[in-house]
């Protein structure tokens, strides 16, 4: 009995001993624990810090596709190269007319707005919209680089170059002449007031006689022979002058009252000899006999002037375009049209002109959406582009489409402002002005061959449509003043099956998730029952005193994209739980400001927003609160965003397609369980274990 009560004795002790060496660890473990937990929050605050300070905290830039050079103003052909004016200079090689590709481009981060240029012996003189003149050694196509510049805040309508002397009409009322013999340092020598002119078009200055075209003001013949004394020697307000080429005694004009051709032996009294009509008129280029004219609508013009006197129309290039300036050499014609590009055309038979090639020179990215490794963007008057992005360091396109006018008589193409897909089917929606508004419908394009993609019907025409959602083979399409439902059984043409206005009016967005539809309109976010489509009933209305630009669903969550009334820089990122999808539960809200916040994407938990030149990026934290861990800043405006895996797609104007790294792992949102101490869990088991055994005694 002795020895039986020891060895009880010793089990008690034994006991003992273990539950105080589980306490001993428990307590050791919960210090550590909570050091831990202190350091985490310290590494934490220190990394935000970082990524605060650091723009490349998680998006690291690793591709572009940007083929927009914006709108395009004037041009000029010299040794296989087309010199493109507009937002800046384009480079392009012209070696083989019927392949242009891409040299080089000039632009500035303040935004250059060319309207005049002129090249010689490799270097480019550019004059503009509060431009002043900017001087570029174009030696290297590939990287043109500014020499120097003359005045930031003149607007210059056209130059021209001829030896040490540019020549320079400046808006409204100003003839000036600059000494460029050092190209560092031009010098303004002499400045004259031009007519009464207004809207100065172009020039030509030949052997110390200046032609200046003064549009409905007519046109100006200044002697130049002395630079720092020009003289004007008559004013012919008569004629209507868009621009002019000058060769030996003639001059051929071109304006509203299409070509006029004068006599210019007086150069006091010049001589009207001949004159052919052609509508709209607006540039000229002149070569062998033949003058070579763009005009707003028509295209190309081809006139016969071997006879001065007898002047007549040779042929023409007709298409939708308007044609703002044009260069010649050999034989094709390089014409700049509106809104951007170049249309080459060969005009080796002058009675039947043929377009040879075109050079885009882009549109605004707008929109993108991206499937397994193919960019679908919305490219503004540029079109859709299909791009292959598996290589991210090297874009390519797959193919393009170009939407014409809505109207014969509009001034612009149809712009693409947004693309959906759906099944095999790219929905892009187009935009144009009409009565000042501005108006959009769909284009349905057919993608299964994506290197020969093609329109199959136009459909939906609203006031403002601002988002659209696919659910199974319906549309719900948002706009100014409906909610629209479509059947698309018959893609060819969809079926408008219902539609709602009042409180579904000023549409912003569309999120569907089961039966439930939220919309964001400009007066609240309403939380709808769309399980019948016929008949969508709203259940609640919420935040009536704030406007939801942008809804984002993704794990339970929804995230959406507030806006103050009438302060569009005040924003607010709200985050709700809709476990329940009727009852959407406000989690945690962030308030912040920028310009212009339009377009929201969450991916993995991270929150993204453009906002005009910038790319916002936020989490929410295991405390369910909205906080910003980095900013991107642009250039130019960034639009719409998509994500594939761990990149992120942001369609930015003038820019195209910029492609990111998503550099950062959010942390994982919910209840965070903490290990239970150790010595705890020997007490529990112990306790248990006793229990048991007594229960099993008795």
């Amino acid at each position: 009995m002795r020895r039986r009560k020891g060895i009880i004795s010793y089990r008690k002790d034994s006991r003992f001993i273990i539950i105080i060496f589980l306490i001993i660890l428990s307590t050791m473990q919960t210090c550590l624990q909570t050091d831990l937990i202190a350091s985490e929050k310290s590494i934490n605050k220190k990394q935000n810090e970082l990524t605060k300070q650091n723009s490349q905290a998680v998006l690291n830039p690793v591709g572009a596709w940007d083929e927009n050079y914006g709108y395009s103003e004037d041009v000029f052909v010299l040794d296989n190269r087309a010199y493109i004016a507009g937002e800046g200079l384009v480079i392009v090689d012209v070696s083989d007319p019927e392949n242009p590709f891409f040299l080089g481009q000039y632009v500035e981060e303040d935004n250059l707005f060319v309207r005049g240029i002129y090249v010689i012996d490799n270097v480019a003189f550019l004059v503009g919209y509060f431009s002043g003149l900017r001087i570029i050694n174009v030696s290297n196509p590939t990287n043109p680089i500014l020499i120097s510049s003359f005045t930031d805040n003149l607007d210059y309508i056209d130059i021209f170059v001829q030896g040490d002397y540019a020549y320079l009409m400046r808006y409204s009322f100003y003839f000036e002449i600059l000494d460029i013999s050092d190209l560092n340092n031009p010098v303004m020598v002499s400045q004259l007031t031009v007519s009464h002119g207004t809207s100065n078009e172009g020039l030509f200055v030949k052997d110390g006689i200046a032609f200046v075209a003064l549009d409905f003001e007519g046109l100006d013949i200044i002697n130049v022979s002395n630079p720092s004394n020009p003289i004007l020697l008559s004013e012919n307000e008569e004629l209507y002058c868009s621009d002019v080429f000058v060769n030996e005694n003639l001059a051929y004009i071109v304006g509203n009252d299409g070509l006029v051709v004068l006599n210019v032996s007086d150069l006091v009294h010049p001589v009207n000899i001949s004159k052919v009509d052609i509508a709209n008129a607006n540039s000229i280029a002149y070569d062998e006999g033949f003058v070579y004219i763009a005009n707003y609508e028509e295209g190309m013009t081809i006139v016969n002037v071997t006879d001065p006197s007898n002047a007549a129309i040779s042929g023409s290039c007709q298409s939708n375009v308007d044609g703002l300036a044009i260069a010649k050499k050999e034989n094709y014609v390089f014409m700049v049209v509106n809104p951007t590009g170049m249309k080459i055309i060969d005009v080796s038979n002058t009675s039947q002109p043929q377009q040879a090639a075109s050079f885009d020179c882009g549109g605004f990215g707008e929109s993108v959406i991206v499937r397994n490794d193919v960019a679908f963007l919305a490219n503004g008057y540029g079109g859709l582009v299909i791009l292959d992005v598996n290589n991210k360091a090297n874009i390519s396109i797959l193919s393009e489409v170009e939407f014409g006018k809505a109207h014969e008589s509009d001034f612009q193409v149809m712009r693409a402002r947004d693309v959906f897909l759906y099944q095999n089917y790219a929905f892009v929606l187009l935009e144009w002005n009409e009565a000042c508004s501005w108006f959009n419908r769909f284009a349905v394009i057919n993608i299964t061959d994506l290197s020969n993609p093609h329109v199959i019907c136009h459909f939906g025409k609203r006031l403002y449509i601002n988002d659209a959602i696919f659910d199974n083979n319906l549309l719900y399409v948002g706009s100014y003043s409906y909610l629209d439902v479509y059947n698309l059984e018959n893609i060819t043409g969809p079926e408008l099956i219902a539609n709602y206005n009042e409180s579904f009016s000023r549409c912003n967005s569309l999120r569907k998730m089961g039966d439930i539809l939220y919309v964001g309109t400009s007066d609240a976010l309403l939380v709808c029952d769309a399980s019948n489509p016929l008949s969508v009933r709203i259940l609640s209305t919420k935040y009536e005193n704030r406007i939801p630009l942008e809804i984002e669903l993704e794990n339970n969550r929804m995230y959406v994209l507030f806006v103050s009334p009438g302060l569009e820089d005040k924003c607010t990122i709200s985050v709700f739980n809709i476990k329940k999808v009727k009852n959407p539960v406000l989690i945690g809200e962030l308030n912040f400001s920028y310009s212009f916040s339009s377009y929201l994407r969450v991916h993995n938990g991270l929150v993204f927003i453009s906002s005009v030149d910038n790319l916002l990026v936020f989490q929410e934290t295991t405390k369910q609160e909205i906080e910003l861990i980095d900013e991107y800043q642009g250039v130019y405006y960034f639009y719409e965003i998509d994500a594939d895996e761990n990149y992120l797609y942001v369609a930015a104007s003038y820019d195209g397609l910029l492609i990111f790294e998503i550099m950062y792992t959010p942390p994982s949102i919910g209840l965070s369980f903490r290990f239970i101490p150790i010595g705890l869990i020997g007490i529990i088991v112990l306790v248990f274990n006793r229990r048991r055994k007594k229960s099993f005694r008795k």
